[in-house]
């Protein structure tokens, strides 16, 4: 990066500028592994915790000099003695990352997560043995040091704060040198945090989170050009991850504008410049067929009349995509078809965007993950402060600028970017740079805004076929239901041109919107109209599914709700599972096949997710065993209740039934 942004000095004054090492900062950075192998009984062990703490130590310590320690298999209060510890040791220039690796809960009742520490028992009530985040939060705050990094992979971890959908605009300008990036965020406290998934979500006992973020550390390590990793490099790194999907955020006592960072060793070094530079520019401007890249740094340059000739051919070459304004193509499924304005990251940008440049679709390829290629992106970015670009070329790369911030989750940079573009109805990228700010704005809760942003673009062809099924679902995430049933119902009955995928779409979204009303009969009509339409599940289709088969119960269809349950055929252990099994049973119960439900409820309980399901299941598998004349498994099962906060006195009842029966 370092040579990319000085090149347009001359190069004698670059390599005098730097035999000078710019100073560095005082403080160290420092890792502290919590990890759990071996639980108390009921809980399953975690044997990979341990190796998945030291392999993530060793790259800390080898590649970014930190100093780590592991802590294996500690209790709940030596987690907090290990923590005040630290606080003691630590100063103000220093980072510190505490890495928490163990099982996880989140009790929706009172909203609280924990993690469980070696000494957490298995059925604890009232979770007087296990680590609610809240009182971890006293320790995290008297910590003086500036930077604080807490990454949690444990089951629900999300819960652990507030979940951010945009990272803060770095405080420092990317094109700054190395130590310069560095000094900006110390400027700044910092208390962030990073997830293995949401409040909702159980991670798999060997962690795809530690496997992706060691991944992350090893080639930032080998391919930063300036040596830094920056946290929303790790952040948009992880969230490739899916099922779970890490999540991350900020906690009490962070400042905007600050961000953890992991400085490779010796990164910021002097870097004597070379006249390699302009063979290094030169390389690229042949990788790309792009002379206008070299050209424009070195006009007389001793490549100069190559690059002219590699111009000339670029701009005598038929363009990839020809498209006006009305006929931009946009790709079906660029954007997600369900109820969020969250963002995929595996679009085929050149599948739509017009007059593809080489140099420009490789700076905005969706893998750029590393610093080599976010030196090509910056370097463009540069071209924008040359005055004597054209409008055409300055809206050219104003566009790429804005989709590579919208793929870096930079949405406000991204909104900046295309605002310039979008007022210009004449202009080659009005109607994507409207499509775009409609999805962002939606994703900012600017529901109003989102529409009108939709509604400007709605009569060019290639979108009409696709802006209905998203106007619909902003309709519904603004709270609109009766205007998302009229403008959903409308275009199904319509003659517009709307893709099948689309269609799709709407009639999930009405069926939603009718049973948020409670018409469960319309709902379970639209229900079954989508589900016919789709071969088998998937992770987005669960909470239809479940939905679904609540309005059938609701209107007394048992038979097809539970056909409809069925349909959900994740993997054990997941809590979808439980309710699907929960709601079969009482589909069950209600026309008569007890031993059919008494089943469903074994089933569940033998799916250590949801204790609250687990418990209630207990009960309920007790008391049709006493019903079904199996006294002695119902003694078994409803003796494990008797001294359960809420369910204990029930149990206790059917058990004395049960023992006298025995």
């Amino acid at each position: 990066m370092k040579k990319r942004l000085l090149l347009f000095l001359l190069p004698l004054l670059l390599a005098a500028a730097s035999t000078q090492p710019p100073p560095k900062r005082a403080g160290k950075d420092y890792a502290v592994f919590f990890y759990v192998t071996t639980f108390q009984p009921g809980w399953q062990s975690l044997p990979d915790t341990k190796t998945e703490a030291e392999d993530l130590k060793t790259v800390l310590e080898t590649g970014y000099g930190f100093e780590g320690k592991l802590v294996p298999n500690p209790t709940r209060q030596q987690i907090f003695d290990e923590i005040a510890a630290w606080n003691k040791r630590l100063g103000p220039d220093d980072q510190v990352l505490f890495f928490f690796s163990m099982h996880g809960y989140y009790d929706s009742d009172s909203e609280l997560g924990y993690l469980i520490a070696a000494d957490g028992l298995y059925r604890d009530e009232y979770f007087k043995t296990w680590l609610d985040y809240n009182s971890l939060r006293p320790y995290f705050a008297r910590c003086k040091a500036q930077h604080l990094l807490v990454a949690l992979d444990a089951c629900y971890s999300g819960s652990f704060g507030n979940i951010e959908k945009a990272p803060d605009q770095p405080a420092y300008d990317e094109t700054q040198d190395c130590q310069t990036q560095i000094d900006a965020t110390f400027n700044y406290r910092v208390r962030q945090y990073i997830c293995a998934g949401n409040k909702n979500s159980k991670t798999p006992g060997k962690s795809l989170f530690a496997a992706k973020m060691l991944e992350t550390l090893r080639q930032g390590s080998n391919t930063d050009t300036d040596g830094i990793l920056h946290f929303d490099d790790l952040t948009y790194a992880l969230g490739k991850v899916r099922n779970p999907e890490p999540v991350h955020g900020t906690f009490t006592g962070h400042t905007p504008g600050g961000e953890f960072v992991f400085v490779r060793k010796n990164a910021c070094d002097a870097i004597p410049i070379v006249d390699q530079t302009e063979e290094n520019l030169w390389k690229k401007a042949l990788q790309y067929q792009d002379g206008e890249v070299y050209l424009t740094a070195f006009p007389m340059g001793q490549y100069a009349m190559e690059a002219k000739k590699l111009e000339e051919a670029r701009k005598n070459a038929p363009p990839k995509i020809i498209a006006s304004p009305n006929k931009l193509q946009v790709p079906d499924g660029n954007m997600p078809y369900s109820l969020t304005c969250q963002f995929r990251y595996d679009f085929e940008f050149d599948r739509f965007i017009p007059k593809i440049r080489p140099v420009a679709w490789k700076i905005t390829d969706t893998k750029i993950n590393n610093r080599v290629e976010k030196d090509d992106y910056i370097y463009f970015e540069n071209q924008l402060k040359k005055t004597f670009l054209s409008k055409e070329k300055t809206d050219e790369i104003t566009f790429y600028l804005a989709y590579t911030h919208l793929i870096w989750k930079r949405f406000s940079i991204a909104k900046s970017h295309f605002n310039k573009l979008a007022e210009y109805k004449q202009g080659q990228y009005y109607a994507a740079s409207n499509y775009y700010l409609g999805f962002i704005c939606c994703n900012e809760n600017k529901f109003d805004e989102s529409l009108k942003r939709f509604e400007r673009i709605v009569n060019y062809p290639n979108y009409t076929k696709y802006l209905h099924s998203h106007v619909t679902s902003v309709l519904y995430l603004k709270n609109d239901v009766a205007g998302t049933i009229a403008y959903g119902e409308n275009i199904l009955n319509s003659k517009d041109s709307i893709s099948d995928k689309n269609r799709i779409e709407i009639i999930k979204i009405i069926a939603f919107a009718y049973f948020d009303q409670k018409k469960y009969a319309k709902a379970n009509q639209y229900f079954r109209l989508y589900l016919t339409q789709r071969e088998s599940a998937n992770l987005y289709d669960i909470d239809l599914l479940l939905r679904s088969a609540k309005a059938q119960m609701e209107i007394a269809k048992f038979d097809d709700a539970i056909a409809t349950l069925q349909r959900i055929t994740q993997s054990d252990g997941t809590k979808a599972l439980q309710q699907s099994l929960y709601y079969q049973a009482q589909a069950n119960i209600a026309i008569g096949k007890k031993n059919d439900a008494r089943s469903n409820l074994d089933a569940i309980r033998k799916i250590q997710v949801d204790k609250k399901f687990e418990d209630e299941s207990n009960l309920n598998f007790g008391k049709l065993s006493y019903e079904l004349h199996d006294n002695k498994i119902a003694a078994e099962v409803l003796s494990l209740l008797v001294v359960h906060d809420v369910y204990g006195p029930e149990a206790r009842f059917w058990l004395n039934l049960a023992l006298e029966n025995k």
